[in-house]
């Protein structure tokens, strides 16, 4: 991690600001191996939507990997920007169509391929 993600990583993590609020929508610009705002942000749990970015298809892996192992998979989009389509990775780890919705009740992220 470099610096910026470290301090970002303890700020989330120390912070009140994710269980301040329910319903925020944020946006994570470079969403890495998804150990920041992506991920932090699902697993307060408050109903958060946050659409993330991450050009580089390894760390898309990594943030996907990282959703499945802490059992969130089923808060994650994959929105591909090519296709103009989103998909959900289901039980058995694969990937499947699913329409590109949030419900307003639960927390989602949204990362995308740009």
């Amino acid at each position: 991690k470099t610096s910026i993600d470290l301090g970002m990583y303890i700020l989330l993590r120390r912070s009140p600001i994710l269980k301040h609020r329910r319903g925020l929508l944020l946006v994570d610009v470079g969403v890495f191996d998804g150990e920041s705002l992506l991920f932090e942000a699902v697993k307060a749990n408050m109903s958060h939507k946050v659409l993330g970015f991450e050009p580089v298809i390894d760390h898309r892996f990594f943030a996907m990997k990282k959703f499945m192992d802490e059992e969130l998979s089923r808060s994650l989009l994959l929105y591909s920007s090519s296709e103009d389509s989103c998909a959900r990775i289901d039980a058995a780890s694969r990937m499947k169509g699913a329409r590109c919705h949030c419900t307003a009740a639960s927390s989602c992220a949204v990362l995308v391929d740009a």
